[in-house]
């Protein structure tokens, strides 16, 4: 059993107490150090019961979004399979989570319901590539393209196929030996953001969006694609900050990330696929109104995750 924690910059203070005690308290410590800088500091502590269980405990009302960034990317890097999230000094029940993305949404809310900051409310469904293949004419070509080079091509000498299928509503994202993920480019047709935004996004990681939020979910999805190396399709209703218009929108879409291999820059690296699609309605939070135009001036909740299709233990797909 391994503890780390997290400091209110998001640095690794080495491992366990006795690395804690030197670096913020060199003296002899007649109190207890780990509550204290958890409880008024900011900090986080990761305490790894075995090498796929792993305790996230940490004070809402007082952590530090730093440290909280920073241990969520440690959680990343070893995919556990249970986290159990801890919220210290306030009433709030422990939970064990089984995904990362679920621990994300949990303490996100935590966060927000202790800080006041506002929330993004967003309702996914992930859809079986089996289900695609038979009901989406869009996705299934592509799908069968993807399977047929075996997983190599360049997006580059696909422009036609990004462009005509799905009006430019594309992403490319590379991951690195650290496993941040990392925008190359971005679409013209992904418009919910402002042009000056997607003009300077390279090399920006993919949460660092206007809606960080909104952002932080994405992450998790790209994450699992990475995690499991194969393709992942979802509906997605979600309400999504613009600041650049001091207003919200809600977007209606089906998205799907693709693994690859760039042939031409010999890298592994993710494609994202999406096409707008107003019929899907996944639920509407209790109290939620939507206007016609679809624009909420003050909308929040908590990210969800609706009840997938029969996507199988393994997601897997067969050529129709």
């Amino acid at each position: 059993m391994t503890t780390a924690f997290y400091d209110e910059k998001g640095q690794l203070l080495g491992a366990g107490i006795s690395d804690l005690c030197a670096s913020i308290y060199p003296a002899d410590c007649d109190f207890d150090l780990a509550a204290y800088v958890l409880d008024n500091l900011g900090y986080v502590e990761l305490n790894w019961i075995a090498e796929d269980s792993v305790r996230v405990q940490f004070r809402p009302r007082t952590v530090s979004p730093m440290a909280v960034a920073a241990a969520l990317y440690a959680l990343s890097d070893h995919n556990p399979v249970r986290i159990a999230v801890c919220a210290r000094g306030e009433t709030i029940p422990d939970r064990l989570c089984r995904s990362l993305g679920d621990a994300i949404q949990h303490i996100l809310g935590m966060i927000i319901g202790e800080q006041g900051v506002e929330a993004p409310w967003i309702i996914s469904r992930q859809i079986s590539l089996n289900s695609v293949m038979k009901d989406d004419c869009r996705f299934s070509e592509f799908l069968k393209f993807w399977f047929q080079c075996d997983r190599c091509f360049s997006p580059e000498n696909e422009t036609a196929m990004l462009h005509d299928r799905f009006f430019g509503r594309f992403m490319i994202v590379e991951p690195d030996e650290d496993r941040q993920l990392s925008i190359v480019q971005v679409g013209d047709g992904f418009d919910t953001y402002s042009n000056s935004w997607r003009s300077n996004v390279a090399g920006k990681t993919i949460e660092n969006q206007p809606d960080y939020g909104y952002g932080l979910w994405a992450r998790s999805m790209f994450d699992s694609v990475v995690s499991d190396g194969h393709p992942r399709v979802d509906e997605v209703d979600a309400v999504i900050k613009r600041p650049h218009l001091r207003d919200s929108v809600r977007i209606r879409y089906r998205r799907m990330i693709l693994p690859y291999f760039d042939r031409n820059l010999q890298r592994e690296r993710l494609l994202s696929v999406s096409y707008l699609d107003n019929g899907i309605n996944l639920s509407l939070k209790p109290g939620l109104t939507l206007p016609a135009a679809g624009i909420m001036r003050h909308a929040s909740g908590i990210c969800l995750q609706a009840p997938a299709d029969n996507a199988g233990p393994d997601n897997s797909f067969h050529l129709l």
